[in-house]
């Protein structure tokens, strides 16, 4: 017996993993929004904390502050790329410079989503 398999049978498959690692995120972390994750309210006193937490961890590039700002107010972040960004901002191990948190944060800000697999 044959069985033809198309790609749409694995692009299914795909979607509905991604769907639950979504799903798994957003319930450990407690994160309906991208917001949420990072804790922000939208209040410009919250934006205001992040933002200085942002520079007292060396990331000092107003564009790359406001493109992630922006990006998290917007929930424009897949729940991958907001675990990769707080990895990135908290650098537990004090090993990256300033730089190369910039460098990483433009990267991570760079990586796409279909949409229906977003927030």
């Amino acid at each position: 017996m044959i069985m033809k398999v198309t790609n749409a049978f694995f692009e299914a498959g795909a979607a509905a993993r991604e769907e639950s690692i979504v799903r798994y995120i957003q319930r450990k972390y407690g994160a309906a929004s991208n917001a949420d994750f990072f804790n922000l309210g939208s209040g410009e006193e919250s934006l205001q904390k992040f933002a200085q937490y942002l520079l007292g961890r060396d990331i000092l590039d107003e564009g790359i502050i406001d493109r992630l700002i922006g990006r998290i107010m917007d929930n424009d972040l897949h729940p991958l790329q907001c675990l990769r960004l707080a990895q990135v901002i908290n650098d537990p191990d004090e090993e990256l410079e300033g730089e190369d948190k910039e460098v990483l944060i433009e990267k991570v800000l760079e990586l796409t989503w279909p949409k229906q697999l977003k927030n």
